[in-house]
This record gives C-alpha cells, sequence and structure tokens, in this order.
C-alpha cells in the first residue's frame, strides 16, 4: 500500500511536466517568423502615389515549420502576456510602474504560494519576466482588478501556455496572450490577425476550405492578401477555393469582417 501511494505522488507532481512535454518547443530551426515587421511606403509609380506595403510583427511571433513535430504549425511567442488575479491579489508589495520590471523573487513575501506556483513554472518554461502596464492607473483601479504583464526569454507556444497557466495557478483569472501583429489588408483597413476563419488544411497545396464561425452562409466577398498585404484574388464566397496557381508562401483571407491565414505549399 505504501508503495502505491509513492507511485500515485510521483504520478501527480509529474502532470505538470507531461503537459509541456505535449506542447514542447521545436527546434530553433522550426521556428520561422510568421511574416516580417517591414510596414512601409512605396511608390506606386501605376497610380502616381504612396502605398503602404508590408507587415507588423512588433513581438517577432514565429510559427512551427516542421512537418514531424508535435506543434507542427503552432505560434511561438515571447512577449507579452497580459496576466489578471483575483480581487486585491496584486502580486507585488507595490504596483508596477509603466516600464518596471520585475521578477519572481520580488513576489511579496505575504504571497508564498504564488511564489512557488511562478518558480515551478519558470523550471519548465525558462525565466519569467514582469512588467507594469503601457499607462498608469490609480492605485484604488488596479489592485480592484489586479494586472500586469509578463514575458518570456523563451519563445513559447503561446496557446498551450495560456491554458497551462490557468490550470495550475488558482489565484489567477485570466492570463491571454497580447497579439500586436497586424496585416493590412488594404491601405485604410488595418486588422489583427486572427483565426476568426476556419481554413483547412494546414499546409495547403491545391485547395483550401473555408468555414466562417458567425456566419457559415454569408455571401460576402472573399479577398487573398499575400504576404506583403497586397490583394491577389478577389472572388464570391465559396468553400473551396483552387490556390494551385499561388506561388508558396502565406496568405491571409478576408471575408466580411473576419480574417485568416493559409500556408501554400
Amino acid at each position: 500500500m505504501k508503495r502505491f501511494f509513492l507511485v500515485l505522488a510521483t504520478m501527480v507532481v509529474s502532470l505538470p511536466l507531461f503537459f509541456f512535454n505535449v506542447n514542447a518547443s521545436p527546434p530553433d530551426e522550426c521556428l520561422e517568423m510568421i511574416f516580417p515587421n517591414d510596414y512601409h511606403q512605396v511608390w506606386n509609380e501605376e497610380w502616381k502615389k504612396w502605398d503602404w506595403v508590408g507587415s507588423i510583427n512588433l513581438d517577432s511571433i514565429k510559427y512551427d515549420t516542421c512537418k514531424d513535430s508535435p506543434t507542427y504549425g503552432k505560434k511561438f511567442a515571447k512577449k507579452y502576456f497580459m496576466i489578471q488575479f483575483i480581487k486585491n491579489y496584486y502580486p507585488f508589495d507595490n504596483i508596477l510602474d509603466t516600464n518596471e520590471v520585475k521578477h519572481i523573487s520580488d513576489i511579496s513575501e505575504s504571497k508564498p504560494e504564488l511564489k512557488l506556483k511562478f518558480q515551478q513554472l519558470q523550471e519548465i518554461f525558462g525565466e519569467i519576466n514582469f512588467k507594469g502596464l503601457d499607462k498608469i492607473l490609480p492605485k484604488e483601479s488596479v489592485l480592484g482588478n489586479p494586472r500586469c504583464r509578463i514575458y518570456f526569454d523563451e519563445y513559447q507556444d503561446y496557446e498551450s501556455i495560456e491554458q497551462y497557466v490557468l490550470h495550475n495557478i488558482d489565484s489567477v483569472k485570466n492570463f491571454l496572450y497580447e497579439n500586436r501583429t497586424f496585416i493590412p489588408l488594404n491601405v485604410d483597413d488595418y486588422r489583427i490577425v486572427q483565426n476568426t476563419l476556419i481554413i483547412e488544411p494546414v499546409p495547403a497545396t491545391n485547395l483550401i476550405k473555408i468555414k466562417l464561425n458567425n456566419n457559415p452562409l454569408s455571401k460576402e466577398i472573399i479577398e487573398i492578401f499575400n504576404n506583403s498585404g497586397r490583394k491577389i484574388k478577389e472572388l464570391p464566397f465559396i468553400e473551396d477555393i483552387n490556390i494551385s496557381d499561388l506561388p508558396n508562401g502565406i496568405y491571409f483571407v478576408k471575408c466580411g469582417n473576419q480574417t485568416g491565414k493559409f500556408i501554400k505549399e
């Protein structure tokens, strides 16, 4: 019986590590920038005007390109994550200024359990840094809704680490990656890139299938943009789109107020 409880205890302790192994970071050579941070103006000789081209990737988001990797196609980033704690549970003795950075060792001595949880997190995912919000808020506001930003020294599968933190630190109310990556869909329309469209398969070769999350029967026009933000296709909404004529690369799809991304190989 004693041996049984020893084995059970070992299994419980190893659960977080098992979760990490399933979502382990790929080798560095597998990670490539999802698109460059090179948004700039170029002269359009045909229309005699300046056009904005390129893309915005402020935090150097990457994705796993190795087909044999368990995280193939997933996105990886280091910063920034917004973390929100339960009411009146600010992790430090003093509220962080806008650009102030703290570490796990700086967590208030009145919160030993929280410090231990973050130490365990750091042992798995690498160095963790805490940073103040973009703007200074009244103390009462921050304590009523305690939050700050977190960033890592190493790239993380940010969708998986969101779930890991929420399921392993009881005092965390919300933990969400701040996606500051943009793609210009046209000169007057800038949208955060989010997978609001379901596009399959990943990657694609000859055909992609599109489904709208909010309105699958929508008759909106579909627009396809290349990695430089230039529109290369426009067609009435259909679920199956032939992409065999497109060069290999990353493309973005806009339909109404929804956007998505696919990779052509």
